[in-house]
């Protein structure tokens, strides 16, 4: 019950912030797919980003990574993690990005008690089709209540199919 909490208080803040922030009409919308490191982990994921016209610049992206640690960082104990990540990108130009969010675990392994981590990043992309092949790379952090956290680099490769604009 908790977990439906706080995926719904992110879609919230998200429809809130986007009432504001731009008008649903002019907003291109991206889903994706990636793969690599992740906060030193194994990670497969997905990803829904929002461009926000009247932040020109700006983007929302929205992601759920499974991350795993098994032989990857033999120093760490071994886990799974089902994060939901909430992160800001911004754009200097068409093709080299920075972003940073924040992740909350939505599932542990062991069921261990989920905190808030974070991560941040650089990325580029190219352009392929009606999307974008990218790459990001950065830093990350999982968090676990009362244990160490997982923290380490992260580099990610992915596609972002551009759905281009909602028509309200």
């Amino acid at each position: 019950m908790r977990k439906a909490k706080i995926f719904g208080l992110v879609l919230l803040f998200v429809f809130v912030f986007s009432s504001f922030a731009f008008s649903l009409e002019k907003t291109q919308i991206s889903i994706g797919i990636n793969g690599g490191v992740f906060a030193s982990m194994y990670g497969i994921g997905g990803e829904v980003m929002l461009r926000l016209p009247k932040l020109k610049d700006l983007c929302l992206k929205l992601g759920l990574v499974v991350t795993d640690s098994k032989h990857l960082n033999p120093a760490q104990d071994w886990r799974r993690f089902l994060p939901l990540c909430l992160d800001g990108i911004y754009y200097f130009n068409n093709n080299v990005y920075v972003g940073a969010g924040l992740n909350y675990p939505l599932k542990i392994s062991d069921g261990e008690k989920p905190a808030l981590g974070w991560e941040a990043y650089l990325g580029t992309n190219v352009k392929l089709g009606k999307g974008k092949i990218f790459m990001e790379a950065g830093c990350g952090e999982l968090k676990r209540e009362g244990n160490p956290s997982f923290t380490g680099g992260q580099v990610m490769l992915g596609y972002r199919y551009n759905l281009s604009t909602i028509t309200v």
